[in-house]
């Protein structure tokens, strides 16, 4: 009994993310039995369990893939592909995050650039291309 093609087909991401779960199994194991440290050891292992995670949201033939010409693909999406924004919204939380640390000299820049990158990203048209 053979599988038809299409089934066999595994995306390259969840490769990469059975890697990085894998990799991290690997290093949580070595760190548990050098240093007998739990924190450390659940960390790890909660970064495994992030790849697992990964691995499920890119799995083969998952419930959203619709048939389109023979191949499976997925959902088409609606958020921007490019854009700044959300990179401005990044340094803005990590600036707000180093805020709480450091003080509010800190905080106060990182919120404005939170809000404007929020408006930038709320009020942002797609281009005509599209």
């Amino acid at each position: 009994m053979s599988e038809s093609p299409k089934s066999r087909v595994v995306p390259f991401e969840f490769w990469t993310f059975a890697g990085i779960g894998g990799f991290f199994v690997l290093l949580g194991t070595i760190y548990w039995f050098t240093s007998y440290e739990p924190a450390g050891t659940t960390m790890l292992l909660l970064c495994a369990g992030l790849g697992a995670l990964g691995m499920w949201v890119s799995r083969p033939n998952r419930p959203g893939d619709v048939e389109v010409g023979g191949g499976v693909e997925p959902e088409p999406s609606h958020a921007v592909d490019s854009s700044l924004w959300p990179l401005v919204m990044g340094l803005g939380l990590m600036l707000v995050a180093n805020g709480f640390v450091l003080g509010l000299w800190l905080l106060v820049p990182g919120a404005a650039l939170v809000l404007r990158g929020l408006v930038g990203m709320v009020t942002e048209r797609p281009s005509p291309t599209r």
